[in-house]
């Protein structure tokens, strides 16, 4: 079970929104054009070489290719989702370097309070329901969130890149980087320079995550009469063309994957919400994901 609730508005312009759960066995993560701040209540393993992951506070790089985390006793995971243009400003790190990965932030603003302090909470607090648990956890992590950094350290939305990468998100990933460059006034270079300085993709790269994901919750809706009906809604020339791409993100074919027993539906719900403009709201009510 994944739960989430919205930030405060002050928030609105950074985070996405908070999500809390308990990981069991293997959880597969999609890519889905984001950075998430993991904080774990037990060891996880991440990816193929099998980082090990203690209790702490961890970054979340974006991803180009569906990744997993394995716990081998229950784990809560509290997650800060923040909007793809707002990765916060942790100075040991560029956006380029932490894609594909992930790193302890523990050291930054007095990240390690804030992890012990949520550690705590959903370790020792068994009789609260998960919704209470969230709500907590969410009041703290939006403390720091605004104590640490958007007032010490004065982080601001860069507002271009904001405007570019909402400019791929509306047209759901279906967009070539010419059409971008058009609509900006701006050359192929500068926008190169604009999305991996504070994305860690390029725009080619977003664009394909946002056009899967659409593919994703085309498929899962079941309101299209096939797969291939499904690729070309999304932008993909034929299914051969989706098969291409997806197997290349994904590992595997889309039927697999939506055969696959560990499938987070939850995962389609937050791409749904995020191309239907709900993590941009005014009110933060707590919102069940699956």
């Amino acid at each position: 079970m994944k739960i989430e609730c919205l930030p405060t508005p002050r928030l609105i312009d950074y985070v996405e929104c908070f999500c809390l759960e308990q990981v069991r066995g293997i959880k597969r993560s999609v890519p889905q054009g984001v950075f998430d701040i993991l904080i774990n209540t037990h060891a996880l393993i991440y990816g193929a070489d099998k980082q090990l992951l203690l209790p702490s506070m961890w970054l979340v790089g974006q991803h180009t290719r569906q990744y997993q985390l394995i716990a081998e006793q229950p784990c809560w995971v509290f997650t800060i989702r923040l909007k793809p243009f707002a990765l916060l400003p942790f100075p040991q790190f560029s956006a380029v370097e932490i894609k594909n990965s992930i790193h302890s932030i523990t050291s930054n603003f007095g990240g390690s309070g804030l992890a012990n302090q949520i550690v705590d909470i959903l370790s020792e607090n068994k009789a609260q329901t998960a919704n209470m648990l969230l709500a907590v956890c969410a009041e703290l992590a939006q403390t720091w969130l605004i104590e640490n950094l958007l007032i010490k350290a004065n982080f601001v939305v860069p507002a271009l890149f904001r405007a570019e990468s909402n400019y791929i998100l509306r047209n759901m990933g279906n967009i070539q980087v010419h059409a971008l460059c058009d609509n900006f006034s701006l050359s192929k270079v500068t926008i190169r320079k604009h999305f991996l300085a504070h994305c860690g993709l390029l725009s080619k790269e977003l664009s394909q995550i946002w056009r899967l994901n659409h593919f994703l919750m085309l498929e899962h809706s079941g309101k299209l009469p096939s797969m291939t009906h499904s690729a070309i809604a999304a932008g993909f020339y034929d299914q051969a063309h989706l098969i291409r791409e997806f197997k290349g993100v994904f590992g595997n074919t889309p039927k697999a994957f939506f055969s696959d027993a560990n499938f987070d539906v939850a995962t389609i719900t937050q791409i749904a919400k995020r191309f239907g403009g709900s993590y941009s709201p005014p009110t933060s009510p707590a919102i069940q994901t699956d």
